[in-house]
This record gives C-alpha cells, structure tokens and sequence, in this order.
C-alpha cells in the first residue's frame, strides 16, 4: 500500500510539471540571434507550445546601407479563434531599426513562427534578434 502511494504521489508530480514549459513565469522559450542576414528565410517554427498559454515576443531587427527596398519579419501564431499574424518592417532608407513587443495566446500543438519577407529586391544586410518568453 506503501509503494501504491508513493508511486501515485511520483506519477502526479512528473504530469503536474507536464502543464507548463516553466517552473516561473515569466521565462525565455525560445530566442534567435541572426546577425548579417542577406536573404530572405521561410516560415521557420520557434516553438510549437505542449500546452496553450500566453507568450511575449520581442523582436529588434535592423538594417543599414539601403537602396530603396524593404526587409520585413513576420511572426504567426494561432490563438483559440483563428491564425493570426503581426509584422515588423525596415524600410530601406539608410540606417535604420524597428522594434516590437506582440502579446499572443498561443494554442497547444500549433507553431509560434517567424519569416523574413524583401520587397524591391534590398542590396543590404539585416540583423534579427528575437526572444519568446511564456508569461502563462
């Protein structure tokens, strides 16, 4: 009877860590370092969550030495109703940046990705750099 206990006490244990990706919140889950990128990236997953929650994605992204194009990030998820998608944009008009916080609720086994987008064909380089951190 002894060991029936303490094996359902271990086995609770272990499924009660299985809910959440953190022992505290807030926590990073993910995060990219892409320095002197040239070209564009496909849809690439940053994390498919076990369980739905909510996420913080920050993301700074720069550019420098434009000629009149653009660099664009997109970040897509899907929350309890529908995909969704927010985007960050650098214009190419020098030296530039562009930053953004998106707060999104995420549904479990559905990927939170990112894809980088040009427009009028950019002749520089881009920096990416982007930390997903689960709130809930």
């Amino acid at each position: 009877m002894k060991l029936f206990r303490l094996l359902v006490l271990v086995v609770l244990g272990l499924s009660a860590g299985a809910f959440a990706q953190c022992a505290a919140f807030p926590c990073v889950v993910a995060s990219v370092s892409l320095p002197s990128q040239h070209q564009t990236i496909p849809f690439t997953p940053l994390l498919t969550p076990a369980t739905s929650g909510v996420y913080r994605i920050s993301v700074y992204m720069t550019s420098a030495f434009a000629n009149g194009g653009t660099w664009s990030a997109e970040f897509n998820w899907r929350d309890d109703r529908h995909p969704s998608l927010t985007k960050v944009q650098i214009p190419g008009l020098g030296e530039a940046y562009s930053q953004t916080t998106t707060i999104v609720r995420a549904v479990a086994g559905y990927a939170i990705g990112y894809q980088v987008n040009e427009s009028n064909s950019p002749q520089f380089s881009y920096d990416l750099f982007i930390t997903v951190e689960q709130l809930q």
